[in-house]
């Protein structure tokens, strides 16, 4: 959005519009100050930050994409953000065969170098973190610290350590 209307401002004065044109049911507003401020106040207590568009280590091959997340909840090591990366995504209700192909998968892969990425639901996405931990995992998952990092660990989240 920034590349498309030159400016945060402008970006954020586009947002209703955008919303509607994309035939969404609620109105969208950007948040208060004070409600972006307790976000950042939880995020900061549970230890994470955020890395925006444009910054040094905001992830070059997401930042390459129209539609890149302009901000990134880095809750870790972020050096893990500019490494070569791989998905593994999959099914929640996994059978353990599928589990564990996953799990032995992103261990490979991560001895080979390449960083998994994945959206930390249960089954074959905490099967790929669990087997990627020791060498490094990155999980992507929607909404900020409304995700779940300022209201403590979903279930998945403290299944892999997280």
């Amino acid at each position: 959005m920034l590349r498309r209307f030159g400016s945060a401002r402008a970006s954020l004065e586009m947002v209703p519009q955008l919303a509607r044109r994309g035939e969404r049911s609620r109105t969208v507003t950007a948040v208060t100050r004070s409600e972006a401020e307790a976000e950042l106040t939880a995020l900061h207590r549970a230890g994470a930050r955020m890395v925006c568009w444009g910054e040094p280590h905001y992830p070059s091959a997401l930042a390459a994409i129209d539609d890149a997340p302009p901000i990134l909840t880095v809750l870790g090591r972020a050096e893990l953000l500019e490494s070569a990366m791989v998905a593994v995504v999959g099914a929640r209700n996994a059978w353990a065969n599928g589990r564990r192909f996953s799990r032995d998968l992103a261990a490979s892969l991560g001895r080979g170098g390449v960083v998994v990425v994945s959206g930390l639901a249960r089954g074959i996405d905490a099967a790929a973190h669990l087997g990627a931990l020791a060498t490094g995992s990155i999980a992507v998952v929607a909404g900020g610290g409304r995700c779940g990092l300022s209201r403590g660990k979903s279930r998945s989240a403290r299944g892999v350590g997280a």
